[in-house]
């Protein structure tokens, strides 16, 4: 995602320096890519990396939820499905969830 955010950067500045796009929107999309690679990029992630795999205890499975459009009733049914069948302590299950899949993971 993040080369994809940068090559979408570098498009904006092309489009801006040639003129191909009107030049407030090509400023207006390359802040949003640069800052989109601002924030998905973890720069203190690595330095203080540990393996945290080695840990007992610090396993969870996590259930992630996308956007829905508005079919997010499709993602309750489906955690509830997983509450009811799968025999997960709620230290162990984790929810998460962007856009329509928010309210779902914020739900259980």
């Amino acid at each position: 995602q993040v080369g994809q955010c940068a090559l979408l950067a570098l498009h904006a500045l092309c489009a801006f320096w040639w003129g191909n796009a009107p030049r407030p929107l090509a400023v207006l999309q390359f802040v949003m890519m640069f800052s989109g690679v601002i924030f998905f990029t973890n720069y203190e992630y690595l330095r203080d990396a540990k393996d945290l795999s080695a840990v007992p205890g610090n396993r969870r499975v996590v259930f992630s939820f996308d956007s829905t459009g508005w079919l997010y009733m499709y993602h309750l049914g489906v955690a509830m499905w997983i509450q009811d069948n799968l025999n997960l302590e709620s230290k162990e299950v984790a929810f998460s969830g962007s856009s329509g899949g928010g309210p779902t993971a914020a739900a259980p």
